[in-house]
């Protein structure tokens, strides 16, 4: 066993930064943790258990079983995976042996390191105790299902998180919305004398209140569910899932003794679950080409049907799908790399669009770049050349179709130093003409997916002084954004395609979320921040352009045109349609109907009020 020397640190900081969720840490601490690995040869002919005396190996190269006492296959673990978790988190030993399958390389990270790492980062101890947890309850890897939902046996009373939140039948609405907010809950029982009289969820404050105006003084009790659908303590996770979806709800009191003792809702299950998301990347990174990612990407619909029918919010979908697409580009570039010569210089690997604000569904195109180390010579240029053609191509074959625009990173044009990425940013913004406005749409959405931080960084921070004076540029930039108007009529009708393909259908993202995105980016621009997300950049504006009750129309909008997306999207994938933006009103409920106007609506007020500012009135 040797240590990591100093000319090994950069080649293992550079691991380290394509090893979920090590992938994730800051490079200060990517430097302190390459600092304490050691490293390991292990052949394969020895078959002797690997001993790690209080320590996690981190597998470098080649490949091992976890076997327990009957020599059944636990999990098989190769490149970039660890062991001897579960003893280091149960303080025990385990029960299960590690054997290296061919000659294999390990990093030795030592046991408080470890665990000291854990408690500063709270993601990484989410992650690893997660991993130790599917790991725990396996499944002989030849008799999994096809879907990737994991065991649901453990009783519901384990997905309570946190302690009993309710209010008293006396309480007003307002005061059980004060509730509510500050303990950052989705619901809320109705308790008296520790027995349960009722349930109000946040639905039922934007359905029975804010949709209908109510007056917020009035009892708790004309909007809750009384005497609602509970479920014993003892019950287990897939039985609160089934009486959740046979009862069309998604939140459930939790009973003990005839007291209610916590809740569950669909969207804890979901995280309990998560673990599969966490498994479905594992095998990403496991894969050795990208025709078997192309196979695994093909069954994602599997995971996104899953947590469309179990309502989980858009934003987290929106977050696990980019958990995904950020690990397919990783392990394109991986294996590309891995199938070339050295790359000639470091470049980080940026994303735009809507892979960058995390919306991205199944008509979402690639838009990405490069922002260089240095200029190339025709020599290095001819391998990024051939370098960013062959992960753009693949990320086409694994569900990504290539840009119809060519925003793409094999396109030279999108490989640039960051002085080159810097100057065609301040030449959008100083000089707003039509092509310099379609590029602010996209590129202004961007967030770093391979590579060193530092230089988008650096870009960002060198664009703020301009953007504060950019008032001709914000001006351009509104004026473009309010040409596209919702789709309703003067008398509230939906206006809706009259023939063709699409005919009595509207388009839920152009017509719809995107203009929220058109209007959220300006927003954040003008405010000095460089946030991609839409939710974020809406929630964290200040009330300079649009007051807040606005901005959270906004945010709700935003939500349910999203989620009616995803919901139309699934359903034309399961009756094998081409998947599209385009839904018919018509097949909406009456009530849902009512939301989607009401959403356009919210739409055309923001438009109005950001013209008033930026047009003087006028509206495009």
């Amino acid at each position: 066993m040797t240590s990591v020397t100093a000319d090994d640190l950069k080649d293992v900081i550079d691991f380290l930064r394509n090893v979920i969720p090590f992938s994730s840490l800051p490079e200060p601490e990517l430097l302190r943790l390459a600092g304490h690995l050691s490293i390991e040869y292990i052949p394969e002919r020895s078959r002797q258990p690997v001993t790690l005396d209080h320590a996690i190996a981190l597998v470098r190269s080649g490949g091992f079983d976890i076997v327990d006492e009957q020599d059944a296959l636990i999990d098989r673990l190769g490149e970039g995976e660890c062991f001897g978790i579960s003893s280091m988190l149960q303080s025990r030993p385990s029960t299960y042996r590690v054997v290296a399958i061919e000659d294999s390389l390990i990093f030795r990270l030592p046991g408080p390191v470890f665990l000291e790492l854990l408690d500063e980062h709270k993601s990484l101890r989410q992650f690893f105790e997660k991993l130790v947890s599917y790991r725990a309850s396996p499944i002989a890897e030849h008799s999994r299902p096809a879907s990737f939902e994991v065991q649901h046996s453990q009783p519901v009373s384990s997905l309570i998180q946190n302690r009993l939140v309710y209010c008293s039948v006396q309480n007003s609405i307002r005061e059980a919305a004060e509730i509510m907010r500050e303990n950052k809950v989705s619901c809320l029982l109705l308790v008296e004398q520790k027995k349960l009289q009722g349930i109000v969820t946040d639905r039922d404050l934007r359905n029975r209140v804010v949709a209908d105006a109510l007056d917020v003084n009035r009892p708790i009790t004309d909007i809750a569910t009384l005497q609602p659908q509970t479920i014993s303590y003892t019950a287990s996770v897939i039985d609160a899932q089934m009486q959740m979806s046979n009862q069309g709800i998604h939140h459930l009191p939790i009973m003990k003794d005839g007291q209610p003792i916590g809740v569950v809702t669909a969207t804890d299950i979901v995280r309990a679950h998560s673990v599969s998301l966490v498994h479905f990347v594992d095998r990403i990174f496991r894969e050795k080409t990208v025709s078997a990612l192309a196979r695994l990407q093909s069954r994602v619909p599997e995971l996104l049907d899953y947590w469309v029918q179990a309502d989980v919010s858009p934003v987290e979908i929106g977050e696990s799908m980019a958990v995904i697409g950020d690990a397919l580009v990783r392990k394109i570039i991986q294996l590309t790399l891995a199938d070339m010569s050295e790359a000639p210089m470091a470049f980080s690997w940026i994303s735009f669009g809507s892979q960058a604000r995390k919306d991205q569904s199944f008509a979402s195109d690639q838009d990405n770049g490069l922002i260089l180390e240095r200029d190339p010579d025709e020599q290095e240029e001819a391998w990024f050349a051939e370098f960013t053609e062959r992960v753009c191509q693949g990320l086409d074959r694994c569900g990504y179709p290539l840009c119809p625009g060519d925003i793409m990173a094999s396109n030279p044009r999108w490989r640039m130093t960051l002085d080159g990425w810097r100057s065609a940013f301040l030449q959008w913004i100083d000089v707003p003409q039509p092509e310099a406005l379609l590029n602010a749409s996209i590129f202004f959405d961007l967030r770093l997916v391979v590579g060193d931080p530092e230089p988008l960084e650096a870009l960002k921070t060198s664009l703020l002084p301009s953007l504060k004076k950019a008032d001709l540029f914000f001006m351009h930039m509104t004026r473009n954004a309010l040409r596209a108007k919702p789709p309703i009529g003067f008398f509230r009708s939906f206006i809706v395609n009259d023939s063709g393909e699409h005919e009595n259908e509207l388009d839920i993202k152009h017509q719809g979320a995107a203009l929220i995105n058109d209007m959220a980016r300006i927003l954040a621009l003008a405010d000095g921040v460089m946030l991609p997300n839409t939710v974020s950049r809406l929630q964290s504006a200040s009330d300079r352009l649009l007051q807040k009750p606005l901005r959270d129309s906004l945010v709700e909008a935003w939500l349910l045109l999203t989620e009616l997306k995803l919901e139309s999207q699934m359903a034309q994938l399961q009756s094998n349609e081409a998947v599209s933006n385009f839904l018919n009103p018509d097949d909406l409920s009456p009530l849902r109907r009512a939301y989607l106007k009401n959403a356009f609506k919210s739409i055309e007020r923001a438009q109005k009020a950001l013209g008033q500012h930026y047009l003087r009135g006028g509206g495009g």
